[in-house]
């Protein structure tokens, strides 16, 4: 089995939300710009987000993000709020073996 580990992403590589896992924007609306404060107070994340690698476009990896809807929003919120904020998050990539594992 393969060892899950972190990767550094520019956030323009996640391309796909996976759509049965997506969230009501709308309706967490709220939640999720409490925690884009708290990102902004943080400089960071607290969780990581799941991502799944799609392939190659133009030279640069592209993702799905599979998990971590919400701290994913509130990211893009939080950069709205401090532009200093990094335009790259740290995530979990699963691959076809550890899947099953993780999901």
């Amino acid at each position: 089995m393969n060892k899950l580990e972190t990767s550094l992403i520019d956030l323009s590589s996640i391309i796909e939300i996976e759509k049965e896992r997506d969230i009501d924007v709308e309706a967490n609306k709220a939640y999720i710009k409490n925690l884009a404060h708290s990102i902004v107070n943080l400089q960071g994340l607290l969780r990581v987000p799941v991502v799944k690698l799609l392939g190659v476009k133009d030279f640069k990896q592209i993702y799905r993000l599979i998990a971590g809807q919400l701290d994913y929003y509130a990211y893009l919120e939080a950069r709205k709020l401090d532009e200093n904020l990094a335009p790259r998050i740290r995530v979990f990539v699963v691959d076809q073996e550890n899947e099953p594992s993780i999901l």
